[in-house]
């Protein structure tokens, strides 16, 4: 044997030697446990997580100043990459998390005009160097998450006034489809995190990414007072907000995003269940890593799929995520974009129609309306045309149809369709009236402890007098996410 045969062989058996020891050291190294769902390296070091795989990473919804966040049986709060302590070791009893934004408010805007949005960021890199070619001007390629597009955009000034120059330029250079975006211009100096606990004691630290976990078993996180399963993530973002992220398994994730979109109570049907849960989880898959620039794989609102985390679950929706369990639907070999929406007006469109620039001959349009059967059986002929005087709202808009609808169904008396009455506020008797005769023309009954003669005295009021009446509240749940009612559901007071 040649003499550099008998070195290697002794080095690679030495190094054999110190690998198995460095293994061996490694697994003997003490670890600190953090509660049912992570541990570290004792001393520090970073966290290893003991969540069933695969895991999602959810965006939370919530103020973007301070998160409230607290467990019953406590919580660690440790540095995301360094599996320190941030304060305490653990903490009893709710913490806030306080965004301490540094230097100066962001400057002005600047103004962009945008030219396109492309399927491929390939294609838009190409547009792009063209854009720069034929105008003299900057151009910029963004990932627009939401669509799962590249945005072009080309030029930069300080108003809408200067701006205006590149539009035109781009007008003469044939490029109609275009418009004038603001950015946010440069943020200030370097913002903080302030930890306070329920004495009113405080930290600030200067980690930039927290990692919150449960201290006992069977006591979930909580953010706002609303339960979550698994970890969450605390991170600054690019934006200088806060933003919590909940880590946890894909399938528990789904117990929490099923019945917000198909409520099981209203709609008992397991098949449909199990449906609903297979088009979740693929929505999941295809769009994973959507805002992977925000540290998470998708929203928890109708933006994306809307989760609401452990105290949405239901034991039949439950079921239904079981019994699917990691199904979910491919065209191609790759996950399908299950898109789908609680309402579509009686007929769903073609995705070419509405997402130009996405592909899939899977989503065509297909009649939807469910409560055909029930509208037909309820339906009423009206003969001739109206008699009354015109009907008009404020902005000029007849009613008279909906007016002789509400005639013809007994809801309103003839006295009461004349624009002069209808001009008027109505009594909370009259408003008990109508109610009460509509329900009746439903083949409703008034619901128990629900009062007809309440009076609604502004917009938000009226909302959930009409959603009592018609025992609306699953259904208003499952239509509208609560996070968009303050935009719905202004209180400005109903005109007279």
């Amino acid at each position: 044997m040649r003499l550099e045969h008998i070195v290697a062989g002794t080095f690679l058996s030495a190094a054999a030697a110190v690998l198995v020891v460095a293994q061996a050291a490694a697994a003997e190294t003490p670890r600190t446990r953090l509660g049912p769902l992570g541990e570290r390296p004792r001393g520090g070091g970073r966290v290893t997580l003991n969540l069933k795989s695969p895991t999602a990473r959810i965006g939370l919804t919530g103020d973007d100043r301070i998160l409230s966040l607290d467990s019953a049986g406590g919580l660690y709060i440790v540095d995301r990459d360094t599996g320190r302590d941030v304060w305490k070791h653990i903490h009893k009893g709710p913490v806030r998390i306080v965004l301490e934004r540094g230097g100066a408010p962001e400057s002005s805007p600047i103004y962009r005009v945008q030219v396109a949005s492309l399927a491929s960021q390939e294609e838009a890199e190409a547009l792009k160097a063209r854009l720069e070619t034929q105008t003299g001007e900057v151009a910029l390629v963004t990932r627009n998450p939401d669509r799962k597009a590249w945005r072009v955009r080309v030029g930069q000034r300080a108003s809408r006034e200067e701006i205006k120059q590149v539009e035109d330029k781009l007008r003469d250079l044939g490029y109609n489809e275009i418009w004038v975006v603001p950015e946010g211009g440069p943020a200030g100096r370097e913002s903080k995190l302030r930890l306070v606990d329920q004495d009113y004691n405080d930290m600030l630290t200067s980690s930039k990414a927290l990692l919150v976990l449960p201290a006992a078993e069977g006591r979930p996180l909580k953010l706002a007072d609303q339960p979550y399963r698994g970890v969450f993530e605390v991170l600054l973002t690019r934006q200088r907000e806060l933003q919590a992220v909940n880590i946890l398994n894909v399938e528990d994730y789904l117990r929490g995003v099923v019945p917000k979109e198909l409520g099981p109570t209203l709609y008992p049907e397991l098949e449909a269940l199990k449906a609903q849960a297979v088009a979740a989880r693929t929505y999941l898959e295809a769009n994973r890593g959507q805002f992977d620039e925000d540290g998470y794989d998708i929203c928890d609102s109708a933006r994306c799929q809307v989760y609401g985390g452990l105290s949405a679950e239901h034991p039949l929706s439950d079921f239904a995520v079981e019994q699917t369990d990691g199904t979910i639907a491919t065209f191609e070999g790759r996950p399908i974009n299950a898109l789908y929406t609680a309402t579509c007006g009686g007929h769903t469109e073609d995705l070419k129609n509405v997402f130009k620039e996405m592909e899939g001959p899977y989503l065509k349009g297909v009649d939807c309306y469910a409560d055909e059967a029930g509208l037909v059986a309820a339906r009423r002929t009206l003969k001739g045309a109206w008699g009354g005087s015109p009907v008009t709202l404020p902005g000029g808009e007849r009613i008279d149809e909906a007016v002789s609808m509400l005639e013809a169904l007994g809801v309103l008396t003839p006295s009461e369709t004349t624009p002069q009455f209808l001009a008027g506020f109505p009594t909370s008797a009259e408003t008990g009236g109508w109610t009460t005769r509509t329900l009746k023309a439903a083949g409703k009954r008034v619901p128990a402890g629900f009062d007809p003669a309440r009076e609604p005295r502004d917009v938000a009021a009226l909302a959930d007098y009409l959603i009592g009446a018609f025992e609306w509240s699953e259904r208003i749940g499952l239509l509208i996410d609560p996070r968009d009612l303050p935009a719905f559901l202004g209180a400005s007071p109903l005109e007279a």
